[in-house]
């Protein structure tokens, strides 16, 4: 898990942060992903990008999910997850 301080001082978030806090088979990991995000939200100064969001769907299409539609209602119910932490200019 990744999670560094960008020169502006921003936390960073990657893409395994948000995995792990889903995972229930890695529970330490999961419980520091979620210490990490719940930290990025109260800062106000976390950060991701659409790449995070596109390897995290990647992941939930191949780790958790075996159908489409299930990773597909999977996705819907936890993109707004990642609204907080994008940036409107860097989501080209």
């Amino acid at each position: 898990m990744n999670a560094s301080l960008s020169p502006v001082g921003a936390t960073v978030l990657d893409a395994y942060i948000f995995v792990y806090a889903f995972l229930a088979s890695e529970p330490r990991k999961g419980s520091r992903a979620a210490e990490l995000i719940e930290s990025a939200l109260g800062s106000g100064k976390g950060h991701s990008s659409c790449q995070v969001v596109q390897e995290f769907a990647n992941v939930v299409c191949k780790k958790f999910a075996t159908r489409i539609s299930i990773a597909e209602q999977l996705m819907r119910g936890t993109l707004g997850i990642f609204k907080p932490f994008l940036d409107s200019t860097n989501e080209n």
